[in-house]
């Protein structure tokens, strides 16, 4: 077994990229994504993406290293001292990755909510375009904090041949 390795911005983009293709089709049964209007539905659809194709990648990186969950997308946490979560290498660990949202295209734009030192967010946000974001993931463990920058994207099979 052999492995494919892409950083934690291109899974991001990757996710951007499927909620965008879903956006055309869930809205033909009358599931609203766009900001604003998006309820639990929508939540529930991008909360899911984001857990297998974000949340899996960084985890399978990390192969039964126990570390603490990732902060759900699209949901401001009161503390965020005991999660792990994305963040940007241009605003640093006190702002942490929430949700995408739309500029010029659907899913555009990275939107980050800023911690105090206690790790519970201030009302100070960021946004900066999604293509042109760094995005790491901050791990917490009970006895470390590890930085992922590249994370599995796939398991590739290798057969006695390919060698």
């Amino acid at each position: 077994m052999d492995r494919k390795f892409g950083t934690v911005s291109e899974t991001v983009v990757i996710f951007s990229d499927c909620l965008r293709a879903l956006s055309r089709h869930v809205s033909k049964v009358g599931i609203d994504w766009r900001d604003g209007k998006n309820y639990d539905d929508w939540d529930h659809i991008a909360g899911a993406l984001y857990s297998t194709i974000v949340g899996n990648s960084i985890a399978y990186t990390v192969e039964g290293e126990g570390f603490k969950a990732i902060a759900p997308y699209g949901m401001l946490l009161q503390d965020y001292s005991r999660n792990s979560f994305l963040y940007s290498d241009q605003y640093g660990r006190t702002a942490v990755f929430v949700k995408l949202q739309s500029s010029e295209e659907p899913f555009d734009t990275a939107f980050f909510v800023c911690l105090d030192s206690e790790g519970r967010p201030t009302k100070e946000e960021k946004k900066s375009n999604l293509r042109e974001t760094r995005l790491l993931a901050l791990l917490r463990s009970d006895d470390e904090q590890r930085e992922i920058v590249n994370v599995i994207i796939e398991e590739i099979q290798i057969s006695n041949t390919d060698v």
